[in-house]
Formats: structure tokens, C-alpha cells, sequence
């Protein structure tokens, strides 16, 4: 098994199978340590830290330096292996931050990736190098038994797969010629320069954290160019911004927050010489304001949210199952019946939270992951 390749699945079940090592992963693994469920299988595909260490390290981040540290030391486990840590980490260095400022991507991957690399030298702790293919529950045993080599088993296991970019094609229906630009690499602005071609008429779809960081990159891009390229969001509401009160944060997971906040009111809603718009669409007037604004643009991108990248195959018993993710109790439905000892964490299973004004969201990042996935 990479990370312990001198030892053999063991012949008791492992107290939990995780699978996936990005942020979510990680709050899981801490989590289980923290209860000591027992040993633990940790099961990925790169142990690279998950997409937030391969697609997103040029981001600037949402999420307060001060409730990184906090979210991270809520759980013993990972508290302990970051006071372990040496002076010239990636922790330190986000130790030295000013707490209400922000950070990059880069440095909070940095921090996760370390993290992992310690959680995965422990020996209550296996690793596994691999893309799981399928699982299976067998009650009799009350175990799940995983299609890897030794056929390692498990008395629970935990999902933390990730997600991938809605890609809609809708967009056909208005313009057929319309290139549609991968969200990931829009977000990439080393990506984009190659991707884009001059003079483009590049219409964002979606006004989040995601598709407002898409018409930052793009506008950028175009004013570095100087070529005349013009780029318009499209949203179903006005562009929100977080708010920090006493009793908690509104619009804690939608609404902007640091260095994308601050640009937004700067530029998005300033004055932006012409090139960047963003417009609201009217109610009951999708139609026609995607019609007029789609009929003459040459690209789009789509900001639209999420989908679960695809999970193991899993069967109960030998029968094939699709489980349904039942997020107020963190467990699964498979054909009226709740399935034993399954459970998901990250972004692929976010849990739902509610912020002081009653707005309801999925909880997604680093510190919710740990506030609702490391139990």
C-alpha cells in the first residue's frame, strides 16, 4: 500500500474507508482520529491535496485567515500535527497573517497538502495510491469490502470524491457558434491567456465567488491586451457580499468576501471604461435577455455551481445500488432504505447551514468542511 508498502491489509475490518484526499478527506480522517474510531484506510487517486491543489492554487480566497486557523485547530488531531510542524511551513506562515486578511489558494493547499503528508506517516493510518473502482456492503459481516488489491475491509466509509463544474449546453438554443470556455481554466489566469483569443465578446453566466473571479480574470486579461474584448456577467440577482456580524456571517457561502469583494466594488460596479458589464436578468424575461445578450457574443462561461465527479461503484449484497445523499443526516437512501455504514464529506456532500438572516446554503470550504465533516 503506498505510504506503508510493507504491510498487507489487515485481517480485522479498518474502523473507516475514506475516500478522496483533498479538503474534505482530510476533515474526515481527522474526524475519525479524533473519536480514535480505529485504523483507518485512506484511499486517493494522487494524494496531491485534492482540486484545490490541481486546478485552483491561482485563486485568491473567500475565507478569513483567522477562521482557517480556528476550523483547523477545532479538531485535536489536526491541532497536534500542526503544533509539530516546523518554523518554515506553510502553517507558520499562515500563523503570521493577519487574521481578517485573506490568503491565496496556493497557501491554503500548501497547509492542507502538509497536513496530509503528516496524517498519512501515522500508523494508525493506511494509504492506498489508487483510484477505487467499486465497493461493496456484506451485511452478514457488517462491512464494506473494497475492490483493491487484498480486498481491504471496512466497518464504514466515507465519500469525499469531489466535485467538477456544471457544464450546461443550453446556451445552443440562442447561439449555436458559441464556444463554451472550461470554468477551471478561466480561473486559471496562467490558463486563459492562451485559451482566449483577441477582441472575444465572452459572456459569464453566474454572479458567485466563481463566476465574479471569471469576469475579474477576463477583464484583466483584456485590459493587459489592450484588444478591445468585452465581457458581460449574467446573473438572476445582483451580486452579493458577505456580511460579518456578531452572531455569524450573511451570505457566509454565496456572498463575496476579501480581495474578489473589494475588486467587485471597485471595478464590477464602478467605472470600468466600457469593457466589463454586469447585467440582472428581469423577471419573468430570461428568454429574451439571453437572446439579445448570447446573439452576438462569440464565447461563454458557466458559473453555475457543481456536480458529484463519480463515485464507486457500490452494491449491497451483491446488487448494484445508486445511492441518493441525504445531507441533514449525512447518510444515504438506496431504494426506500437507508444504506449501512455510508456517509460523505467535501464538496461533492456539502451539508446545509443556515446564516443570521435565515438564508439557507451548502456549507463548501475548508472550514465548514472541518465544522460539519470532522464529527
Amino acid at each position: 500500500m503506498s505510504g506503508h508498502s510493507d504491510r498487507a491489509a489487515p485481517s480485522e475490518p479498518y474502523a473507516a474507508a475514506v475516500v478522496g484526499a483533498g479538503p474534505g478527506g482530510l476533515a474526515a480522517v481527522c474526524g475519525l482520529l479524533d473519536r480514535r474510531a480505529g485504523r483507518v484506510l485512506w484511499v486517493d487517486r494522487s494524494w496531491a491535496g485534492g482540486r484545490l491543489n490541481e486546478r485552483y492554487r491561482e485563486i485568491s480566497s473567500n475565507t478569513k485567515v483567522g477562521i482557517y486557523l480556528d476550523a483547523l485547530g477545532s479538531s485535536p488531531t489536526c491541532a497536534r500535527t500542526m503544533a509539530a510542524l516546523p518554523a518554515d511551513c506553510a502553517v507558520r506562515e499562515m500563523e503570521r497573517m493577519d487574521r481578517d486578511g485573506t490568503c491565496r489558494l496556493s497557501l491554503a493547499g500548501d497547509v492542507v497538502r502538509l497536513l496530509i503528508d503528516a496524517l498519512r506517516a501515522r500508523d494508525d493510518v493506511d494509504c492506498v495510491r489508487a483510484d477505487l473502482p467499486s465497493a461493496e456492503w456484506i451485511s452478514r459481516d457488517e462491512t464494506w469490502t473494497l475492490d483493491l488489491p487484498s480486498s481491504p475491509r471496512a466497518r464504514e466509509l466515507v465519500l469525499a470524491t469531489g466535485s467538477l463544474p456544471l457544464t450546461p449546453t443550453w446556451h445552443t438554443t440562442y447561439n449555436a457558434s458559441l464556444t463554451a470556455l472550461d470554468l477551471d481554466m478561466v480561473l486559471s489566469p496562467s490558463l486563459l491567456a492562451a485559451a482566449l483569443p483577441a477582441s472575444a465578446r465572452v459572456v459569464v453566466i453566474g454572479g458567485s465567488h466563481s463566476g465574479v473571479l471569471a469576469l475579474r480574470n477576463l477583464y484583466e486579461l483584456s485590459v493587459r491586451r489592450t484588444d478591445g474584448a468585452r465581457i458581460m456577467g449574467v446573473g438572476r440577482h445582483a451580486v452579493r457580499y458577505a456580511e460579518y456580524r456578531a452572531d455569524g456571517v450573511v451570505w457566509d457561502n454565496t456572498g463575496l468576501k476579501g480581495d474578489t469583494a473589494a475588486w467587485a466594488r471597485a471595478v464590477l460596479a464602478g467605472a470600468h471604461d466600457g469593457r466589463l458589464n454586469f447585467v440582472v436578468i428581469p423577471q419573468g424575461r430570461e428568454e429574451e435577455t439571453y437572446s439579445e445578450i448570447l446573439a452576438d457574443a462569440t464565447h461563454i462561461v458557466y458559473a453555475v455551481g457543481y456536480a458529484r465527479a463519480p463515485i464507486p461503484r457500490l452494491s449491497l449484497d451483491g446488487e448494484q445500488v445508486e445511492p441518493a445523499f441525504e445531507p441533514a443526516s449525512n447518510s444515504f437512501t438506496a431504494r426506500g432504505k437507508r444504506v449501512p455504514a455510508l456517509r460523505g464529506a467535501g464538496i461533492a456532500f456539502p451539508k446545509r447551514s443556515t446564516d443570521p438572516k435565515g438564508h439557507e446554503e451548502d456549507a463548501v470550504g475548508v472550514a465548514k468542511f472541518f465544522k460539519f465533516d470532522a464529527v
